[in-house]
């Protein structure tokens, strides 16, 4: 028989210093479970306006900049050793959390009878 998927139903995503986040399909799951044993857990990103096509099924998921403020869908899958597999969905939430560094120009004077630049 097939596994028994247990996601988490809502989770948050933090980029790094790169603006890319890799989570592991099993950082998705909440006490999945198969009187087989589990085989392996894979994910799978759904359709979003970063990524129109979705992702094929992996041990894990790639989030970046683009997802910031997204609410995105993913699909865990679990697959016991007999080949069964089931799925569950996971709501995740992308954040930056990372201050922006901001380099400002140096000081500069401009007359009023400088000329305008085109």
């Amino acid at each position: 028989s097939a596994p028994v998927a247990v996601c988490i139903q809502f989770t948050t995503v933090s980029l790094t210093d790169d603006g890319t986040a890799i989570v592991s399909a099993t950082s998705f799951d909440n006490g999945s479970s198969d009187n087989c044993g589990i085989h392996q857990m894979l994910v799978s990103r759904m359709p979003s306006d970063c990524d129109v096509d979705g992702t094929p099924f992996d041990t894990y998921a790639s989030f970046n900049c683009c997802d910031i403020g997204e609410v995105l869908m993913v699909t865990m899958r679990v697959q016991d050793h007999a080949g069964n597999f089931n799925t569950c969905m996971v709501e995740v939430e992308v954040q930056d959390k990372i201050d922006p560094i901001i380099a400002c120009p140096p000081n500069k004077t401009i007359q009023c009878s400088d000329p305008v630049p085109v």
